[in-house]
Order: C-alpha cells, then sequence, then structure tokens
C-alpha cells in the first residue's frame, strides 16, 4: 500500500470517529431535552392525573427534581 492511500484510509477513519462522536453527543442532546420536558410537564399534572397513569404525588415530585441529564 502506498503512502496516499494509506493517508486517505486513515483520514476516512478519522472522519467516521468524529461523526460518530457527533452523532452521540447529538442522541445525548436530545435525551437530555426530552428528560427536562417531560419532568417538567410531570410536575404540572394534578392529583387526578398522576392517578391516572399511576404515580404518586411524591413519585412525581422526586422525579421532576432530577437533573436533566439523570436518567
Amino acid at each position: 500500500m502506498n503512502c496516499e492511500n494509506r493517508y486517505l484510509r486513515e483520514n476516512n477513519e478519522a472522519d467516521r470517529d468524529i461523526k460518530g462522536v457527533i452523532q452521540l453527543w447529538k442522541q445525548h442532546l436530545i435525551n437530555w431535552r426530552t428528560n427536562w420536558r417531560t419532568r417538567r410537564e410531570l410536575a404540572k399534572l394534578d392529583h387526578h392525573q398522576l392517578k391516572d397513569i399511576g404515580i404518586s404525588r411524591v413519585d412525581a415530585l422526586a422525579e421532576s427534581k432530577k437533573s436533566f441529564w439523570k436518567k
């Protein structure tokens, strides 16, 4: 294999690595936004709505107080 081919192959591998990292961060951002949004909405539910989905007020408040990056 000549130097030019090896250089091109290494650059392609580096591009794939960078794209993988970017895709991973993109997915983290999507998950974090979803956590933030759904926890905010959960905190707004009244007693009857929480009862309908089988969650106590205590559990709802505990979940809504979690940081967005926590599962």
